[in-house]
């Protein structure tokens, strides 16, 4: 699995070190979605008026399922060979690409002769639980403007299938889906708030000597 969120920078925000940053976590999960087609995913845009929008830390999980029987119909012991290929998307509502992912799983077992009715057990079936994951992350600092919204609508997509490769052995899938996660982080500087003091109000106003011996506004700073 390469190049998932290739197009966004993977960046850290220095500044930070020294300023107060709150942030704010969305997350959906989507569990057995068909194959195939596209399911939609939407989580909150970032609330401007939280504050200063600083970066954006995405996080992407996909994994494929898929349940498979297979049966042994001869009475000669086989090799079988298992080949997983899922592939996965992750786009806007607009279809521009934000993540793209493929990946493949293998295996092999033996399956002694039938010497019985097929129906995946003993010896010569099995009932197989075959998986591949996808899990990706990033974070950007920059192109906020699509995320000052009030909706942030995703669109996640794969594909996948299983084949069997063995002489004289049958199978069949039993059931097959995706599940999606996605987790998108706004890292925020909160908006200034609290009371105002008389020169803030007007600066041109003059200031007293008790206005003078009042702390001035500051940027928190964090501790060593």
């Amino acid at each position: 699995m390469k190049n998932l969120f290739a197009s966004l920078a993977i960046l850290t925000l220095a500044p930070l070190s020294v300023l107060r940053a709150d942030q704010v976590t969305y997350e959906q999960h989507v569990r057995r979605a068909p194959l195939a087609t596209l399911t939609t995913i939407t989580l909150p845009g970032f609330d401007r008026q939280l504050g200063e929008l600083q970066q954006v830390q995405l996080e992407f999980v996909a994994q494929f399922s898929a349940t498979v029987g297979i049966d042994n119909q001869d009475r000669t012991a086989k090799l079988v060979h298992i080949d997983a290929d899922a592939c996965t998307t992750l786009r806007t509502r607009h279809r521009t690409l934000l993540a793209s992912g493929r990946d493949k799983a293998e295996a092999e077992l033996v399956l002694a002769p039938r010497t019985g009715p097929l129906f995946h057990h003993g010896p010569w079936g099995a009932l197989l639980d075959i998986g591949i994951g996808f899990h990706q992350s990033a974070t950007v600092k920059a192109g906020f403007g699509d995320y000052l919204v009030k909706e942030l609508v995703m669109l996640a997509g794969m594909r996948g299938g299983v084949e069997i490769v063995a002489e004289g052995v049958v199978s069949a899938v039993h059931h097959a889906s995706a599940d999606y996660r996605v987790r998108i982080t706004y890292v925020y500087v909160p908006a200034s708030g609290g009371p105002k003091t008389p020169q803030e109000l007007d600066p041109t106003a003059e200031i007293s000597p008790k206005d003078a011996l009042r702390p001035s506004p500051s940027l928190e700073v964090e501790k060593a």
